[in-house]
């Protein structure tokens, strides 16, 4: 398709994932609920499509062609479960302040990449490796990073409103289920003065990890391991805690107003310094520090 005049084509929900669209002119086309993950679009102007519900990463067309190529052939590999394309490595890379919204890397190596700053909304990094990833700045917003590693990785003033960080269920070559279940791990990752509110953190390991002055409000947060992080100056307004373990959290400061914390563990806890002003602490292990 490299070079087709689509001008005003009726596109919807066209699958166009990995489709090489180099030079197309698709001024006025109609994408609504098109997938386009991977798609290479260089030289492409989407200014004028309709690209509503459409998966697709809109600042890929400004991206190095090379880069665009490696896109296109891990799109392949994950949509044929490693038949046919090629894995993407953004390991050591520097990304920062790439424009990568609704990017396809579920699955990638992007070890110790430099994605400061970037664009990152709507992106699919879930079983992504993104240990000592430089994420600080960057806009994860409604992002899934379902079963990534995030070891140590910093997302310092990150923006990961609505994101998505829950197990998720391993499937096999088959599309079945393995019966396998992988959490998203973030321990001694750094979450300081970074916005999470409304994510869906269930079952995050956050052993050790840094959420200094994080914003968690409305967060589900149920079963999430918080053994040893600093939650100092936090803020978890009406959210989720539900069976989480926080046994040696620093929470000086850290504020629970209206929180759930049924079941929650806290073992360890100076519970003094926290504020829990309306929280719900049904059978919680409050057990202040000696």
């Amino acid at each position: 398709m490299v070079g087709a005049n689509l001008e005003a084509a009726l596109l919807r929900k066209a699958n166009l994932n990995g489709a090489n669209l180099e030079g197309a002119n698709l001024s006025h086309a109609r994408l609504q609920g098109a997938t386009m993950r991977g798609a290479i679009l260089a030289g492409v102007d989407l200014t004028t499509a309709d690209l509503s519900e459409a998966l697709v990463s809109r600042g890929a067309s400004e991206l190095p062609v090379d880069i665009q190529k490696l896109l296109r052939s891990h799109a392949i590999w994950v949509d044929s479960s490693g038949e046919d394309g090629e894995r993407a490595s953004f390991a050591e890379q520097d990304l920062s302040g790439a424009k990568l919204e609704g990017v396809y890397l579920s699955g990638a190596d992007m070890r110790n990449v430099n994605l400061e700053g970037a664009n990152l909304q709507n992106a699919l990094f879930v079983l992504t490796d993104l240990r000592g990833a430089n994420l600080n700045g960057a806009d994860l917003r409604r992002a899934d990073l379902s079963g990534a590693d995030l070891t140590s990785a910093q997302l310092v003033g990150a923006r990961l409103g609505g994101s998505k960080m829950e197990p998720i269920s391993l499937k096999g070559a088959d599309g079945k289920s393995t019966g396998q279940v992988r959490p998203t791990k973030a321990s001694q990752a750094n979450f300081e003065r970074a916005n999470l509110a409304a994510a869906n953190l269930r079952g995050l390991v956050l052993e050790n990890a840094n959420l200094t002055r994080a914003i968690c409000d409305g967060a589900v947060m149920a079963r999430t391991k918080l053994t040893n992080a600093n939650l100092s100056q936090a803020r978890f307004k009406q959210t989720d805690l539900t069976d989480a373990q926080l046994e040696g959290a620093n929470v000086e400061h850290a504020t629970f107003e209206f929180a759930k914390l049924r079941n929650a563990n806290l073992e360890g806890v100076e519970t003094e310094k926290m504020h829990v002003y309306g929280a719900d602490v049904a059978n919680t292990v409050l057990e202040k520090k000696r």
